[in-house]
């Protein structure tokens, strides 16, 4: 009975730990370089989230992008808009951010200096990102409070 509130505790230190990673590279990147790219290919994924309702289901759309750059003459094929992935059951939403990374269009790409594979097209610190640790530092309380409340009840 003890045990129970650990993967609570456990699930929210991961998503926070990876929020915040997030977080930090979003920052960093302020200050990172850019290069020019191009983008490769550019599509609106697809995907079935599973819920209780009597749906069942929901459809999620994810802005996927392939780009290449090249930094200090070396050629880099990079992958992510955002840090963290950002997606949504609104279509209409992930297809305008979409829209700013047609194919063979010419762009801006940010890279980190120190390592130019690690690159992104924004900047911006995705709702994901905060997502992360909101959901994770509610976990974490949960577990805390649940662990808490277990422990006033268990006799020794």
């Amino acid at each position: 009975m003890l045990l129970f509130p650990i993967p609570f505790i456990g699930f929210g230190y991961i998503a926070i730990r990876s929020g915040v990673i997030d977080y930090k590279l979003s920052k960093a990147s302020l200050n990172w370089p850019t290069t020019d790219g191009i983008i490769s290919s550019a599509w609106l994924s697809e995907s079935r989230s599973h819920n209780t309702n009597k749906s069942g289901s929901t459809k999620v759309y994810e802005p996927k992008v392939k780009y290449e750059y090249e930094v200090r003459s070396k050629k880099y094929v990079g992958n992510k808009i955002f840090f963290s992935s950002y997606s949504s059951s609104n279509k209409k939403k992930m297809s305008n951010i979409l829209s700013k990374y047609p194919t063979d269009e010419f762009i801006k790409v940010i890279f980190n200096p120190h390592d130019p594979q690690i690159s992104i097209l924004d900047s911006k610190i995705s709702l994901g990102t905060k997502l992360l640790i909101i959901c994770g530092s509610l976990f974490v309380l949960f577990g805390i409070v649940v662990g808490i409340g277990i422990s006033q009840f268990v006799v020794y």
